[in-house]
């Protein structure tokens, strides 16, 4: 951590670029800008608070800060630069102050979980535009003083975006190894989004609650020290790549009711030796087990009708397949 002294107006560019061990800092009131590249690639960096006074924010100064989950912008924030927040994406909301003009290009641009912006200024935010910077690109709720309100809500570490029945869990910001999710929400629609637990490189175990529905796209993407995952009887979709390069993943047992499992669900869970299919399953997509080295053996149940392209592709120790008479 670090404590900028007072006086200073101005941080030059590259100044803490590539510093990745650097996981917080308190900047002073007297600051006015902050120069290109300023913050690139810190990358334990979580929360930040800009000072009254800011003006500026410079091309890529925050990009790859990919652990930062929370920045608070200042009301004297004219303008923010090219680039300057591209692939923060564990950011899942941000405050538009009042004084702001413009948005660089792609500056929020792959902010996956950026789901919700309260825009306060004058400019035009629409929810699923790339117009400014991308910055509602991935937004499901964009809301402004006179209309709308926040609809995430963090429970510990997760942080759910709620809308009516619709609950989705969007992001993990703890650090344990082993979880159990909220279970609360049975009887709703409860599902986790896209890239939720992304690169949790901690995580070793977790255990989804009953009630929970589906599993996102690249869910669980590069979690590589998940060994073992208990899914509940009521999911019924596994999304494309949801635990692609989970390579420590030795087995899985898929619940009755799951009826797909998307393209590049397993793709490169080098351990996984075994998978037990449900009777419930209609669809495998593509490169659904690609690269999986391990798998010796797999018995595709009756009403299974597609088996995408390249799903079984490069697993050499494959020796046994059983395709059911369904599959057309």
């Amino acid at each position: 951590s670090i404590t900028l002294p007072e006086g200073l107006t101005s941080i030059g560019d590259e100044a803490f670029a590539y510093c990745y061990s650097l996981t917080s800092i308190t900047l002073p009131e007297s600051l006015t800008s902050i120069g290109d590249d300023a913050f690139e690639e810190c990358s334990a960096l979580t929360s930040i608070t800009l000072p009254e006074g800011v003006t500026s924010i410079g091309y890529s100064a925050f990009e790859d800060c990919d652990a930062l989950t929370s920045i608070t912008l200042p009301e004297s924030l004219t303008s923010i630069g090219d680039y300057a927040f591209y692939d923060c994406y564990s950011l899942t909301s941000i405050t538009l102050p009042e004084s702001l003009t413009s948005i660089g290009n792609n500056a929020f641009d792959y902010c996956y979980k950026l789901y919700e912006v309260y825009n306060k200024s004058d400019l035009t935010i629409t929810a699923g535009s790339w117009d400014n910077g991308y910055v509602a690109y991935y937004a499901k709720n964009v809301y402004t003083d006179s209309e709308g309100e926040s609809k995430l809500k963090t429970v510990g570490d997760y942080i759910f975006y709620v809308d009516g029945e619709d609950i989705e869990l969007i992001a993990y910001t703890g650090s344990e190894t082993s979880i159990t999710l909220p279970s609360d929400y049975e009887g709703k629609n409860y599902k986790i989004g896209y890239r939720a637990f992304y690169c949790c490189y901690a995580l070793t175990s977790i255990t989804l609650p009953e009630g929970l529905t589906s599993i996102g796209d690249y869910a669980f993407y590069y979690c590589y020290s998940l060994t073992s995952i208990t899914l509940p009887e009521s999911l019924t979709s596994i999304g494309d790549g949801a635990f692609e390069d989970c390579s420590s993943l030795t087995s899985i047992t898929l619940p009755e009711g799951l009826t797909s499992i998307g393209d590049d669900a397993f793709c490169s869970c080098d351990a996984l030796a075994s998978i037990n299919l449900p009777e419930s399953l209609t669809s495998i997509g593509d490169d659904a087990f690609y690269f999986c080295d391990a798998l010796t053996s797999i018995t595709l149940p009756e009403g299974v009708t597609s088996i995408g392209e390249k799903a079984f592709y490069s697993c050499d120790a494959l020796t046994s397949i059983t395709i059911a008479e369904s599959v057309t």
